[in-house]
């Protein structure tokens, strides 16, 4: 680089500094800033969290075999996991509700193996809360909704025991 071109940024830079200082300030200020409070949020996260007191939640109870049989405590959440494939049009659905006030439906997910891929399957998760003392058996059948006369493909019983005292 000649020596002309490097005075001229030289100078190019010096009246920049000088025309507009506060830009450039208010520049390194606000980075500054951002820098600070982005550290500092995930401290006063941690720190609000630790200082509500709330216990911890124990981690759900996954089942994936209808022949074992469930056995949990009142309060326990466990979750039923079958194989699915929802882009084939296949679904799981409750055959039928659970006798008696013994568990209680939370939610149901569909969870690809492998997004990226077209046409792979997946695994259906049902959670659950055991709500008291009991026994039930929870149904579900493999079904495409809309094909009402149709059997199911497959079907799937859990059986559950809610034995103990609750959490």
């Amino acid at each position: 680089m000649n020596y002309e071109l490097r005075e001229y940024r030289e100078l190019s830079r010096l009246w920049l500094d000088w025309r507009y200082p506060r830009i450039c300030t208010n520049v390194i200020a606000v980075t500054l800033i951002l820098a600070l409070v982005s550290a500092a949020l995930p401290v006063a996260a941690l720190a609000a969290e630790a200082g509500r007191g709330e216990r911890t939640p124990m981690p759900a109870l996954e089942y994936a075999d209808p022949e074992t049989p469930i056995r949990v405590s009142p309060g326990d959440v466990f979750t039923l996991v079958m194989e699915s494939n929802r882009t084939t049009g296949y679904r799981w659905e409750l055959a039928s509700p659970s006798e008696g006030p013994v568990a209680k439906l939370l939610s149901s997910e569909y969870r690809p193996t492998l997004p990226q891929r077209i046409g792979s399957g997946g695994r259906e998760y049902w959670r659950f809360e055991a709500v008291a003392a009991g026994e039930t058996s929870i149904s579900f059948r493999y079904v495409r909704p809309w094909e009402k006369a149709n059997p199911p493909a497959r079907e799937a019983q859990f059986h559950v025991t809610v034995a103990g005292q609750p959490k």
